[in-house]
């Protein structure tokens, strides 16, 4: 899965912990990029894009949507979480060979990228 295959990643890409009593349900694959900004990610995702592989930023935070735009105070943790995390692409059709390239064209993307 695709934590074996982006353990080598570990120095820049943060993995979902799963708890002793849990189990991950793979709905979402969401890696998170260590020291990125949000054109970063952009460019990562256009770089996976580009080679076929299906990803998106994570989550928009609540404040950047518009009603929200005028409230007071900021909300530094999540959006620096939003602008430094993908999910990657998950489907119970994808093969370990799916995820390998997958793995590999991250790598890619984060060293050319970032």
């Amino acid at each position: 899965n695709y934590t074996r295959l982006l353990t080598p990643l570990n120095d820049r890409v943060v993995l979902p912990q799963v708890a002793t009593w849990a189990t991950h349900v793979y709905w979402m694959y969401t890696v998170f990029i260590k020291g990125i900004k949000a054109d970063e990610r952009d460019a990562v995702i256009q770089y996976l894009d580009h080679h076929g592989i299906e990803s998106r930023p994570v989550f928009y935070p609540v404040n950047s949507m518009p009603p929200y735009l005028n409230l007071p105070g900021k909300v530094p943790i999540s959006e620096g979480l939003a602008a430094s995390g993908i999910n990657l692409p998950t489907h119970e059709l994808l093969t370990e060979e799916d995820q390998e390239w997958v793995a590999e064209i991250l790598g890619d993307a984060i060293r050319k990228c970032c």
